[in-house]
């Protein structure tokens, strides 16, 4: 009977052992998971790439613009001075 009790403790022993593997493993398991939904959420090269794009565009934009009020800007000087020179 003694070997018997001996047995069912070491088979409970060795069970607990494996129980704690398992759970480790779980848990190792749910932060890889948890680590790939957080690499999801990080744009991909593609996304940087789009983005970037926009953001040349919108650099374009904003020369044409100043270029566009540079000319603006110069036409009123020139108008401006014929204006004050036919004046005086």
């Amino acid at each position: 009977m003694a070997v018997y009790n001996k047995d069912v403790l070491e088979a409970i022993k060795v069970l607990d052992t494996k129980i704690d593997t398992l759970r480790d493993e779980v848990l190792m398991n749910r932060s890889d998971i948890d680590y790939v939904r957080k690499l999801k959420d990080i744009a991909t090269t593609d996304e940087i790439k789009k983005k970037l794009e926009q953001v040349e565009d919108l650099e374009d934009l904003k020369m044409k613009g100043i270029g566009a009020m540079t000319i603006v800007s110069f036409v009123w000087a020139l108008v401006f001075w014929y204006v004050t020179r036919k004046i005086l």
